[in-house]
């Protein structure tokens, strides 16, 4: 699952950001000068991680699947969600 990231500074945003490399479409070569910028934080493992997090969104939904519900145990990973079998009073 393991993605690249790049940590750049945005002159756009005045400041530090972090792009994944894989969804990177739109870089264009300018004539604007770039400077060696100390690095937003010193573990930049922790700093992405943290990054990432602070987009997440808390989503919430119900969806039926008419499947034996082994089969859908394991397309659900722990801490992503639950399964539920049906019963008469679902």
């Amino acid at each position: 699952m393991g993605h690249l990231y790049l940590i750049a500074y945005s002159l756009e945003a005045a400041g530090g950001r972090t792009f994944r490399v894989d969804r990177r479409i739109d870089a264009e070569i300018t004539n604007k000068p770039s400077y060696a910028r100390k690095p937003p934080a010193e573990d930049l493992h922790d700093y992405v991680t943290a990054q990432l997090a602070a987009s997440w969104q808390h989503v919430s939904g119900t969806v039926r699947v008419h499947a034996p519900r082994a089969t859908v145990d394991a397309w659900i990973k722990q801490g992503w969600g639950t399964v539920t079998e049906e019963t008469a009073d679902t």
